[in-house]
């Protein structure tokens, strides 16, 4: 299971990509208060957040659009139904007999401006939230998949919710249940989807501090061998100059001795330097002249 952290990581992250793109929707999406049609003013798109396993697009986008302009397909259809059943004169009237005579969103603006002559059981009211709310509530899902809109999985979430309340408020119980079946469906495979970044946040985890562990050996054995290599050096410089001493000491006892091994006592070395020719000095009398 997701740690806390994890897991409120996560939820605030969609709730800021949920938001983000309300406010672009809000700004994609104006409508005229005429009938005559609808205007839509293209802006730029916001990008979207740096991809993360808290926030990215979860479902792709290809499965996104194909899911949104289902929904859409089933709005309008409930939305024809709704006004053959209610205001099928006016309907007639104005050639809006077929799902392409309209917009969805020009639909429920002229829902909106009817609804005082209809029956009252002809719209089921939603608790905490108006009629206009609720109708208006889609837009974004149409924007959506009519401009294929990138969108985070809590937003096609938002989305899809809107439309169950949407089909229910127009009593069309059949539609909704069908909506309801595509959410919950999308709902089932973000979960998993959650679960397996979940394992690889943990997986991740584990072999940062694996790695951690490897540096911090990697560290230490990088001193021991600098200290290695000073400690043989120190010693191999011991050695050198212990050598060194030894071969003066044992060239100083050689220049003492007679041409029969034996040492010469009772002679000064001065006396010995005078005697030799001074153009005639070895190694061993330089050397012994430095003791």
């Amino acid at each position: 299971p997701p740690s806390e952290l994890q897991e409120a990581k996560r939820v605030a992250s969609e709730a800021e990509v949920v938001r983000t793109e309300a406010e672009a929707a809000q700004d994609a999406v104006l409508t005229c208060d005429n009938e005559r049609g609808e205007h839509f003013e293209e802006g730029s798109q916001v990008d979207e957040p740096e991809a993360t396993l808290e926030n990215k697009n979860k479902i792709g986008d290809c499965v996104q659009h194909r899911i949104l302009h289902l929904v859409q397909a089933l709005l309008e259809d409930c939305c024809l139904d709704f006004g053959n059943t209610w205001a099928p004169e006016m309907m007639k009237a104005r050639r809006w007999d077929e799902v392409e005579s309209i917009e969805l969103t020009q639909r429920t603006r002229w829902f909106l401006q009817i609804t005082d002559n209809l029956p009252a059981t002809a719209i089921i009211k939603t608790s905490g939230q108006s009629l206009k709310d609720v109708l208006f509530a889609t837009s974004s899902l149409r924007h959506s998949a009519v401009h294929r809109l990138r969108t985070s999985a809590a937003g096609i979430m938002k989305m899809l919710q809107a439309a169950v309340t949407f089909t229910e408020a127009l009593n069309d119980s059949k539609r909704a249940e069908k909506i309801i079946k595509i959410k919950t469906q999308l709902e089932a495979s973000i979960e998993e989807i959650v679960q397996h970044q979940n394992l690889l946040e943990r997986k991740l985890t584990d072999q940062l501090q694996d790695i951690a562990r490897r540096r911090a050996e990697l560290d230490e054995l990088e001193r021991s061998c600098i200290q290695e290599m000073l400690a043989a050096d120190e010693q191999q410089s011991t050695e050198v100059g212990s050598a060194l001493e030894n071969s003066l000491v044992g060239s100083t006892q050689f220049s003492n001795l007679d041409g029969y091994g034996n040492v010469n006592v009772g002679k000064e070395k001065t006396d010995v330097k005078a005697e030799e020719d001074p153009d005639d000095v070895s190694l061993v009398d330089v050397l012994y002249s430095l003791v």
